[in-house]
């Protein structure tokens, strides 16, 4: 057996089609991807008035290293990853664009 075949063996599939407009099965591949359990969730309910606190500076951070690179910078400013094309105005920290997350945050 080559060592594709036995890798391919444990790999899940999602497409990318489902992930894109199935809010659903977004959810179940991100609670798959980061093995979210339900105990996260007890620990979650149990820690949240710790964690409504700590949201805004972990969310700034998390933007913070997402503007470190060019992908994940390109993911932001266009919406997604399938094209090469350069990007004049990518975000930064201070951008429009993540203030206004920060507004609907606010509002919602």
């Amino acid at each position: 057996m080559d060592s594709s075949t036995s890798m391919d063996y444990n790999i899940r599939h999602a497409t990318r089609e489902e992930l894109y407009t199935s809010f659903g099965k977004r959810m179940e591949y991100l609670k798959a991807f980061v093995g979210f359990t339900d105990d996260d969730v007890f620990i979650f309910n149990k820690g949240a008035k710790y964690l409504k606190a700590a949201i805004p500076t972990l969310t700034h951070r998390l933007y913070e290293r997402m503007l470190e690179f060019d992908i994940t910078a390109r993911a932001l400013r266009t919406r997604t990853t399938t094209s090469d094309v350069h990007v004049e105005d990518l975000f930064t920290i201070d951008s429009p664009h993540l203030e206004y997350w920060e507004y609907l945050d606010k509002v919602g």
